[in-house]
Formats: C-alpha cells, sequence, structure tokens
C-alpha cells in the first residue's frame, strides 16, 4: 500500500486497551474537497471527529492516500471508540461538522482485530473523464492488445524504475460520456496515477483529465475482490 512516513498515515494501528468499538466509515470527497493533500484530508477529518464530541479522544486509522486533483466515493476510516455506539446517530452526530466537500456515505461497525484498511486494499477502480474522440476506442484497444506496457517511475530517492503496467491494469474501457473506466493495482513499487496510464494509452496530455475514485477492494486471491 502507499505508506507515510508521518504517524498521521501509519498502516498498522495499534487500538487502546479500552477500546470497545470500531466503526468504519465511507466518505465522498468531491468539489473543492478534491484540492487537498492527502495529509491536509487527514487533519480536517481529524478534526471534525473532534467536533462530533465523540467521549474519550477516538483514534483514527486511514486508508490508502488520495492524490490532489482528485475526486472519490471511496475516503475511507476507521474510527476506535472507548464507548459503545449508536449505528443510526452516526450521520446526525459527524455529517453536520464534516468539511466542505466531505459527506458521509456508509458506516458500519467492523471486528476490533482487523487489519487495517492501508494494509489490505490493493485495488482502485477510477472514472477518467476527459475530451478523447472518435477514435479513442480503437487506440486504447490496441494499446491493451501490447504483450509488456512499460513505464518509468522515478521514486523519492531519485532512482528510476520501470513498471510494467499489463500486471496492474485489471480493466480498462472507453465507455458512454468519454468516461475511461480504469480498475487497477497499487501498492509498494506498483503505484501509478491513472492519469498518467489513460494519457499514455491515448496519446493525451494528462492534466486534461478529471479523476474519480469509485472505489477501493481487497484482491484476496486473483481476480475476487471485496469491499472494505
Amino acid at each position: 500500500m502507499l505508506r507515510s512516513q508521518s504517524d498521521l498515515t501509519r498502516a498498522h494501528f495499534e487500538p487502546q486497551r479500552e477500546t470497545r468499538t470500531r466503526l468504519r466509515l465511507r466518505l465522498a470527497r468531491l468539489g473543492q474537497a478534491r484540492q487537498l493533500s492527502h495529509l491536509e484530508q487527514i487533519r480536517a477529518l481529524r478534526t471534525a471527529v473532534k467536533k462530533a464530541g465523540f467521549s474519550g479522544s477516538p483514534k483514527l486509522s486511514f486508508g490508502p492516500a488520495i492524490s490532489v486533483g482528485h475526486e472519490s466515493l471511496a475516503e475511507y476510516l476507521d474510527l476506535f471508540l472507548v464507548n459503545q455506539v449508536a449505528l443510526e446517530r452516526v450521520p446526525e452526530t459527524l455529517s453536520p461538522v464534516l468539511p466542505q466537500g466531505y459527506k458521509l456515505l456508509a458506516h458500519r461497525k467492523v471486528p476490533l482485530f482487523f487489519p487495517s484498511l492501508e494494509s489490505v486494499l490493493n485495488v482502485a477502480d477510477y472514472g477518467i473523464k476527459g475530451s478523447f474522440g472518435e477514435a479513442s476506442k480503437q487506440i486504447l484497444k490496441d494499446f491493451l492488445k501490447q504483450d509488456k506496457i512499460c513505464i518509468e517511475k522515478v521514486k523519492p530517492s531519485g532512482v528510476c524504475e520501470t513498471v510494467d503496467l499489463k500486471d496492474l491494469i485489471i480493466r480498462m474501457s472507453l465507455g458512454e460520456n468519454d468516461e475511461v473506466r480504469l480498475m487497477i493495482r497499487f501498492g509498494p513499487h506498483k503505484t501509478v496515477k491513472p492519469e498518467r496510464i489513460v494519457a499514455l494509452g491515448l496519446g493525451l496530455e494528462s492534466g486534461s483529465f478529471k479523476v474519480l475514485r469509485k472505489d477501493l477492494f481487497s484482491e484476496v486471491t486473483p481476480g475476487q475482490f471485496l469491499l472494505p
């Protein structure tokens, strides 16, 4: 998974000994919220949880990072609470204090012993919109027929590495309304921004796309995907 050196985004979280409830939240991130970095998003959501008034200073654990400029329907976080909480009261408690552009889409209780979101999520489903043109479907088909689709990535250390996108792309297609649907694996040494893949596949500039993360999954065995 994507990992940060900051304590804010550590992949594994050991809940406090007195933790009694673990809530898993799914949020939308739309509009101006897309301009927040992942760390800015974490700080904003921490502030919202404090304002919500959950007792006992709940701990938070976040899912995989999102890029600046990307919208999302699949921002996940876990709340570790010291008290039991009525699920039906979570929306009325949390929704009024969420930052602008965020919306609570779903929530549920999960076992305390479940692994962290960041450690198990390894597949993302994107919708990428742009002006692709009539020939784009055939161009994309020819692109995906290649035996290898190599792309170079520059690591933070400055070292350049080559990634074969054929190992990462699960599904990629151009549908109605000029939207490319892209389901792709990600993780250590194999994370590539979706707009870069679309740009490579269609020969376009990546800055002209609107990216929406629609879902995140755990690929538990090849081709078997589970929602968080």
